[in-house]
């Protein structure tokens, strides 16, 4: 059964996410061009007692996941009742300097890359690139296996979450809130770079994902989140549901983030998704 407000109502929920789940949040709307002040984001709108939050904005999934493992290995924190991860882009990395985001550059089609590389500047290049440009401009372009590590290192520390979470009686639910890459899967003539057969591995031909695949005692929403894999994406969902109303909600697949209103059908979303259920 889903997730309900008179079951949770009595429960702490520790939620971990990127700037869509942070709260509160300084929210830009595109068509107001105003930043807004969110006390409530959806973590808040679900109903439960208490929510604690180690969500962030710009974090990879691999940033996600260890803070919830962080906080449940500092023992001067109670356990949470239920912990909620909403996933970012998979092509997102957190290094101890600065988040990273190679899929800019291995999403690029050839052209825009290589008048970069020609001696072209930012204006060739996709808006907001200057942290993707300087970290080329020191380690040159990532490899395509790349996306096989980042995505067995997340697939490994959820599984190290689960463990920790089965053991401690703490149920969890996991679910991609935001589209998985950077950049839509594209054709592999597309890519100047193709690392979707290096994606494709890491989700079904990993030892690690296939026992994350037969994972029980926990709630993982549209494994493999791609779409076109079969999975799902809660933002796309919401998107097409709620198209005829995207100006006041701030709910569009290019938006920046939603508004108070696109919270609250985020939430609404989510009540309706997950799974309830309760370790013993």
């Amino acid at each position: 059964m889903p997730l309900r407000t008179n079951r949770i109502q009595d429960e702490t929920l520790l939620v971990s996410g990127c700037s869509y789940t942070t709260t509160p949040y300084y929210n830009n709307n595109i068509f107001t061009e105003k930043d807004i002040l969110l006390t409530d984001t959806w973590p808040t709108l679900l109903g439960f007692k208490e929510v604690i939050s180690v969500a962030d904005n710009g974090l990879g999934n691999d940033e996600i996941i260890n803070r919830c493992i962080e906080h449940l290995l500092d023992h001067n924190k109670p356990d949470p009742d239920r912990i909620i991860i909403a996933l970012s882009n998979w092509d997102r990395f957190d290094t101890p300097y600065s988040g990273y985001t190679p899929g800019w550059f291995m999403w690029m089609l050839p052209e825009e890359f290589k008048r970069y590389q020609s001696g072209g500047d930012l204006s060739d290049l996709p808006k907001g690139m200057e942290r993707e440009v300087s970290w080329y401009e020191h380690w040159g372009n990532p490899h395509p296996s790349t996306w096989y590590k980042m995505v067995t290192n997340t697939i490994r520390n959820i599984l190290i979450l689960h463990n920790i979470c089965f053991r401690r009686k703490i149920s969890c639910h996991i679910f991609q809130l935001i589209p998985p890459w950077t950049w839509p899967l594209r054709d592999q003539e597309e890519y100047f770079h193709d690392p979707s057969k290096e994606i494709y591995n890491a989700f079904f031909n990993h030892h690690l994902a296939k026992q994350f695949l037969n994972l029980r005692n926990i709630d993982i929403v549209g494994y493999p989140f791609e779409p076109k894999w079969g999975g799902k994406t809660f933002w796309y969902d919401i998107c097409v549901e709620f198209e005829t109303d995207r100006e006041s909600s701030g709910l569009r697949l290019s938006d920046g983030h939603p508004s108070e209103y696109g919270h609250a059908l985020i939430a609404k979303k989510v009540l309706k998704e997950l799974t309830y259920f309760k370790l013993h």
